[in-house]
């Protein structure tokens, strides 16, 4: 149950759970998506331009620019592909959309760097070193016709051509990566993978590990005594760690095909390694979701009772009471739900205990859906109440 700020600490907020994400030494913090305008003028000419960089959501010309820049992003990630086609190698058009890409991507970075008041948070920003990674290629196309003018070896001048253009081809693709902060529930998504690093994805990444192995071994087991009884080579799975190649493919659900058993035991060890592995990968994603979910609705809360919300204090009070209404009247309706279905579980045939469970998760799900839509409708009438 989330309990009501203080008086005199109601400009810091309930809520402590709003620190940005980090992966390693870098920051990938999206706490602009929650942010409202803050309802002082005075700001300096620096402020105003963080607000227009970092929140879309402050001025339609900020949201006019964020899109711009989403759309130049998905341009020139389509001109890199469309450059290794055999048929459009050469053509003068990709360059000079190139040029201007990173043109305009390195005028974003300087703008984003000149806005910041904290260079060393800049400098270990994920973000930031996204923007600065994806002007790279361009300034490094520079680079290679440098070189070009040397006097070299002209053999291996153009095989260093040939793989300098390739390397800057793959990391011009990185430029997508820069999708995620003009997206911020992609943001969203990978503060969650971060904070659920090591009790879900690890988690799942060793069992998955553990099963292939397992799998790898048992197949291997069941096809190597076929191929020395028969004397054939029995490629594909003649080693453990070859069969395990295999068994990658069956447990991720890809399945490519190139490498199958043969033996009835085999496909036997084969058929189980798949069903366990999409209960394991159904399991894994829905608890991804829920997990998604509950963040997207603790940062909403955590940035609502903090005094950049944009709401007077008496309104986020007032908010926090209808949000803390909210969530006991759903938690009874769960609470009921959960002691309903412990009580029918015995009773009951196991897809239907099965489906109580789902229920019972689903309206947790609901709980989170209804706060968030107070919060939009709360936010809404305060915006209009401020308007008129």
């Amino acid at each position: 149950m989330l309990g009501l700020p203080d008086d005199d600490n109601s400009s810091e907020g309930h809520v402590q759970d709003d620190s940005p994400m980090t992966i390693g030494a870098y920051d990938f913090g999206i706490s602009g998506y929650f942010l409202q305008s803050e309802p002082g003028k005075n700001k300096s000419c620096r402020g105003r331009l963080a607000e227009f960089m970092e929140r879309p959501d402050s001025s339609n010309s900020s949201m006019a620019f964020h899109l711009v820049i989403v759309c130049l992003i998905l341009g020139a990630t389509a001109n890199a592909i469309i450059q290794t086609i055999p048929s459009q190698k050469g053509n003068p058009i990709f360059s000079w959309i190139e040029a201007g890409t990173t043109l305009i991507f390195t005028v974003e970075v300087a703008l984003n760097l000149i806005a910041t008041d904290d260079f060393r948070a800049y400098v270990t920003n994920g973000f930031n070193i996204l923007d600065v990674l994806a002007i790279l290629p361009g300034y490094l196309e520079l680079v290679r016709v440098w070189i070009l003018r040397s006097p070299v070896d002209a053999r291996s001048n153009t095989m260093l051509t040939l793989r300098v253009v390739r390397v800057l081809r793959v990391f011009r693709i990185l430029r997508l990566a820069k999708v995620a902060r003009h997206m911020p529930l992609i943001g969203a998504f990978i503060r969650v993978i971060s904070k659920v690093w090591v009790s879900g994805v690890l988690a799942l990444v060793g069992l998955l590990s553990i099963l292939t192995v397992l799998t790898g071994s048992l197949v291997y087991l069941a096809e190597i005594d076929r191929c020395d009884e028969m004397g054939l080579s029995c490629q594909g799975f003649d080693s453990i760690p070859s069969s395990c190649w295999f068994a990658i493919s069956t447990l991720s659900t890809v399945g490519y095909g190139d490498e199958v058993p043969a033996t009835l035991l085999g496909q036997f060890f084969a058929s189980m390694a798949a069903i366990i592995a999409v209960l394991v990968l159904a399991l894994g994603g829905a608890l991804m979701t829920f997990d998604l979910s509950s963040f997207m609705h603790t940062e909403m809360l955590a940035y609502l009772s903090r005094s950049e919300a944009g709401l007077p204090p008496e309104d986020g009070k007032e908010l926090l009471k209808m949000m803390c209404a909210v969530q006991e009247s759903c938690s009874n309706v769960v609470s009921a739900l959960v002691v309903q279905a412990a009580g029918q579980e015995e009773k009951l045939a196991p897809p239907s205990a099965v489906m109580l469970r789902s229920l019972e998760h689903r309206g947790q799900l609901l709980c989170i859906e209804l706060q968030r839509c107070v919060f939009s409708e709360f936010l809404g009438t305060d915006r209009k109440e401020l308007g008129s």
